[in-house]
């Protein structure tokens, strides 16, 4: 494998070369619209790209588990919950925490999970370890914007869907104001709710 390089493009660490499979395997699994933001490669050839939609984890050889396959797995940022960069004496660990994964840390008692095996995570060596917490810093952020943006949408279209909440609103004015007794508030309130 040749010497490794890591460079900063807007604070995202882009490590290469990506190995032949691995590079192979990236295009096969990015849509003509999107862009490669950031690489970190780990031990192995494993790899974790962000792009302008999706993280994408790539493994090759024995790591994918099959001897001589590959695999990509692929997580949307408004399905993360977070990413987490564990370091060791000698190596450290890259995990995506998603939505209906477990948490890989450890299983059974003394039993430690190998995350160079998992399909959402890596291992990448000590000396790495600035352009992987580089790499996770900056998926926390694409997936906080996801997740914004989603509530926004969805609030947005509550009060969209839902024009009997204005007129709630409109008739509790009225209410404070004296212009409706108790009981019209309390009927055409009623009668509102029940459209919703």
């Amino acid at each position: 494998m040749a010497k490794l390089s890591t460079e900063y493009v807007n604070e995202w660490p882009v490590m290469g070369p990506l190995g032949k499979k691995e590079s192979v395997l990236l295009a096969q699994n990015l849509s003509t619209d999107e862009e490669v933001l950031g690489t970190a490669i780990g031990s192995f050839g494993q790899t974790v790209v962000a792009t302008t939609k999706k993280v994408i984890i790539l493994k090759s050889g024995f790591m994918s588990g099959q001897t001589f396959g590959n695999k990509a797995t692929s997580f949307d940022y408004r399905t993360l919950v977070g990413v987490e960069v564990r370091q060791g004496f000698a190596q450290g660990e890259f995990e995506i925490l998603a939505g209906g994964l477990g948490n890989n840390q450890a299983s059974t008692i003394g039993a430690k999970v190998n995350m160079a095996q998992q399909p959402n995570g890596l291992v990448f060596p000590k000396t790495d370890a600035k352009a992987f917490n580089a790499m996770a810093t900056k998926i926390r952020d694409m997936s906080h914007s996801a997740h914004s943006e989603g509530q926004g949408q969805a609030g947005q279209g509550l009060s969209a869907e839902h024009p009997s909440v204005a007129a709630i609103k409109q008739l509790s004015e009225l209410h404070d104001a004296g212009i409706l007794s108790d009981s019209e508030f309390e009927t055409k309130k009623k009668d509102l709710l029940s459209k919703m």
